[in-house]
């Protein structure tokens, strides 16, 4: 499902609300990413917080996101 995609900053943000808003840690992210080793994980969202900060659009867009997996029915 990741493979391929690293460096992309789609692919940053993916990680980002899980580590920031879920409690799973870096490991157990991964793995629900279908086996992504959690240094990459970790990399990730490192790489996404610098480029977040300051950056209206991708602020809106993690916005949105969250919105949107709140709205989610468990």
């Amino acid at each position: 499902m990741f493979r391929g995609h690293r460096g992309e900053w789609g692919w940053d943000m993916t990680f980002y609300p899980g580590r920031r808003h879920s409690g799973l840690s870096l490991p157990e992210i991964g793995e629900k990413a279908g086996g992504v080793p959690y240094k990459t994980v970790g990399k990730a969202v490192e790489r996404f917080k610098e480029k977040f900060a300051g950056n209206r659009f991708l602020q809106d867009i993690q916005k949105q996101v969250l919105k949107e997996l709140s709205d989610v029915e468990a």
